[in-house]
């Protein structure tokens, strides 16, 4: 909350962040071109990881409230695809300096 406005939502709660404190490198370039890699990278989480790992908890959980057993091997292709895009986000972040645009 701030000063009564309540946001959701990480990409924009850092987006209201950043431009309401005028926050610099590294936590949101000013740079488009490095900003652009910023925007980037939330998309990116926001339709795979997030979306993947929120659909296998989903899954597991609904089902179980159920009474339902998910099928083994498609809950271990899940599990396999959440920590191959967990993966690819930590090789992207240690390939920027340890931040999404760079450091």
């Amino acid at each position: 909350m701030d000063d009564g406005f309540v946001l959701s939502e990480t990409t924009a709660i850092l987006q209201y962040l950043a431009t309401t404190r005028e926050l610099q490198d590294p936590w949101y370039p000013a740079d488009p071109r490095s900003m652009s890699f910023v925007h980037r990278f939330n998309s990116w989480y926001l339709l795979n990881l997030r979306a993947n790992a929120a659909l296998m908890v989903f899954k597991t959980h609904l089902e179980s409230s159920q009474g339902l057993e998910l099928p083994s091997e498609e809950l271990k292709e899940m599990k396999a695809n959440v920590q191959n895009l967990l993966k690819t986000k930590d090789r992207w972040i240690q390939e920027n300096g340890g931040f999404i645009a760079g450091g």
